[in-house]
């Protein structure tokens, strides 16, 4: 799920959720709960100030505030896998701080996890 100009961003060194992206979250949660069959995965980065292992922890903590803001809108905990990936893959390339304000964001991917099975035929 991209959201484009409306992704989850946050402050730098921050993990807290701006309020402006509760109604954004929730109105994702919405559209889930009505909805079976799926994963969901929230994937975590930061810019690349700072170490790298202190960013990996940072994005871990960031992907963990939007899950919890999930759970409270109301989707099952257990649907939900988060993921820290620090300051790799950078979404801009750029050492602006607009390039790095981009960079320190949330991804949330959903993924249809009913799988079809068919019998196996013998030979």
């Amino acid at each position: 799920m991209t959201l484009g100009e409306k992704s989850i961003r946050f402050d730098f060194d921050k993990a807290n959720i701006e309020p402006q992206y509760r109604d954004i979250l929730n109105r994702i949660a919405g559209v889930l709960m009505t909805l079976k069959g799926y994963s969901i995965y929230v994937y975590g980065y930061t810019d690349d100030v700072g170490t790298q292992d202190y960013n990996l922890k940072l994005s871990g903590r960031r992907a963990q505030a939007v899950r919890d803001s999930l759970v409270l809108a109301g989707i099952n905990p257990g649907l939900i896998t988060t993921k820290g990936f620090g300051q790799s893959d950078p979404r801009v390339k750029d050492d602006s701080p607009q390039g790095r304000a981009a960079n320190r964001r949330v991804e949330i991917g959903i993924v249809d996890s009913r799988l079809l099975f068919q019998p196996l035929r013998e030979k």
